[in-house]
C-alpha cells in the first residue's frame, strides 16, 4: 500500500480492489479505517426502460464500453457523465450514484 499526504493534511494510503462475482470496485482509502466506493445502479434502471448499452451511451455520447465499465463499477464516470447519466435515465444523481463508505475494523 502506498502512503503519502496531500496538501489539505489527509493521508492518502493506497488504492486497492474489491472483486465479487460481477465486478470489480476499486476502493481509495483517505485513512486506516474507511473506504470509498462509488456505487450504481445503471444497469438496473437502464434495463427498466428497455435501453442497449449502445442506446444509453448515445444519448450520453459515450461508447457501449464505457457504459459496460460503469456498470461492473470498473470505471467512475466524471461529474459530468454521471450527471447526463442520471439524466438519461430520468433520475437525480443521486438515485443512481452514491459514496458507500465502509468501516473496516482492525
Amino acid at each position: 500500500m502506498l502512503k503519502s499526504d496531500d496538501p489539505t493534511g489527509n493521508t492518502f494510503l493506497g488504492i486497492g480492489y474489491a472483486l465479487d462475482r460481477t465486478s470489480l470496485q476499486i476502493i481509495l482509502s483517505f485513512n486506516e479505517r474507511d473506504f470509498f466506493m462509488l456505487i450504481n445502479k445503471v444497469k438496473e434502471l437502464r434495463t427498466s426502460l428497455n435501453l442497449t448499452q449502445s442506446e444509453l451511451g448515445q444519448r450520453v455520447g459515450v461508447t457501449r464500453q464505457t457504459i459496460s465499465f460503469i456498470e461492473k463499477g470498473i470505471y467512475d464516470p466524471s461529474v459530468t457523465l454521471a450527471i447526463r447519466i442520471s439524466e438519461a435515465l430520468g433520475y437525480q444523481i443521486g438515485d443512481v450514484f452514491w459514496i458507500n463508505n465502509e468501516s473496516v475494523e482492525k
